[in-house]
């Protein structure tokens, strides 16, 4: 069967394919997060936010509502607890209301994110805290 084709705004760079904060048609996640051996677990969940983020966005224009301005932007910090759980610190950025939402949401519709092992427990305690920047571009 031929392999459907994707136009050159839908192709994510080669050199951006393994990044963390990587590329997107909707924009760009990009993040500040302690950087331990819980590594593969953050990769899980930034590809989970992302995921969401983007049905998120999607949701939203099919609802009717425009896009963003180009550039806005929506900091997101929450406290990721041993459990998987996440509380939401603090939500800053130059997007509107419902945007920050869509931002907020892709963080905690997601969670729990599974239950930390004995060894990032160790390392990590019973929470750190995780800074998202989301940009709508």
């Amino acid at each position: 069967a031929p392999r459907p084709t994707l136009s050159a705004s839908q192709v994510r760079p080669a050199f951006l394919s393994e990044r963390v904060d990587g590329t997107s048609n909707m924009g760009v996640i990009a993040h500040s997060a302690l950087r331990t051996e819980y590594g593969a677990y953050l990769s899980r969940i930034i590809d989970a936010v992302d995921t969401q983020w983007d049905k998120n966005i999607r949701s939203k224009l099919e609802g009717g509502f425009s896009y963003p301005l180009a550039d806005s932007k929506v900091t997101v910090k929450f406290r990721l607890n041993k459990d998987g759980g996440v509380s939401i610190l603090n939500v800053d950025g130059s997007a509107d209301t419902v945007w920050s939402r869509v931002c907020v949401d892709a963080v905690a519709q997601r969670a729990p994110y599974g239950v930390w092992s004995d060894d990032m427990i160790a390392i990590m305690g019973e929470s750190t805290d995780i800074t998202f920047t989301f940009h709508y571009q």
